[in-house]
């Protein structure tokens, strides 16, 4: 990604849901959060969508891609979420649903490894071999 290209990153809780702007080096540019809305899967996905668009819409150049970070499971060959307990999800393949919305490329990973990556490559754990990453909020993941 060069300054006119950032992406999108999303951590989808049960509580909240966090969206930010970020560039190639890892760096949060801007950010915007609301209450989650856990009336359904339709709900969410149109809160993601707002706020990708509101993100979209402040800022120059073009985003590449979005990422979501999910308090859940996902299955790994199809990006879906397979279950998302504090959402009451099963099966939900929000990346498939996202991307034809958006028109962007949707990745979808466990909120947790999210963080984890996130830490790996930019943050505290840059340039260790090894690294544990403990998860504490609604609920605690490691």
């Amino acid at each position: 990604m060069t300054a006119d290209k950032w992406a999108i990153g999303i951590d989808l809780g049960g509580t909240k849901i966090k969206a930010a702007r970020v560039d190639e080096s890892g760096t949060i540019q801007d950010q915007i959060k609301e209450s989650t809305d856990v009336s359904g899967v339709k709900a969410v996905q149109k809160q993601i969508e707002g706020l990708a668009h509101k993100l979209i819409r402040k800022s120059s150049g073009k985003a590449v891609s979005l990422g979501i970070g999910v308090a859940g499971q996902i299955d790994k060959e199809t990006g879906a979420v397979a279950y998302a307990p504090n959402l009451k999800w099963h099966d939900v393949p929000l990346d498939t649903n996202l991307e034809k919305r958006l028109d962007l490329p949707v990745f979808v990973l466990n909120d947790v490894r999210a963080a984890a990556w996130g830490e790996w490559l930019h943050g505290a754990g840059k340039e260790c071999d090894h690294m544990i990453c403990m998860f504490v909020g609604t609920g605690i993941g490691g």
